[in-house]
């Protein structure tokens, strides 16, 4: 699904942002090298990324023991 139509950015690309520490459709924009031309899609693409740090942020994190068995 598209985020930004004006600038063909889909509900992935935006997911895949937050995963590089992008938190605000600010930086995203920056990200992608474009701006926003109609604006109708800034408050959308912030759910986005605020959804999408809430699951990251809820997932469960394996332990890392540091042996290494032989």
């Amino acid at each position: 699904m598209y985020v930004c139509i004006c600038n063909a950015i889909r509900e992935a690309e935006v997911r895949e942002l937050v995963r590089a520490g992008v938190r605000t459709a600010e930086q995203a924009y920056e990200e992608f090298g474009c701006e926003p031309v109609c604006t109708h899609c800034t408050d959308y693409m912030q759910e986005v990324l605020d959804e999408e740090a809430l699951q990251i942020e809820a997932a469960p994190v394996q332990a890392y023991s540091g042996l290494v068995n032989d």
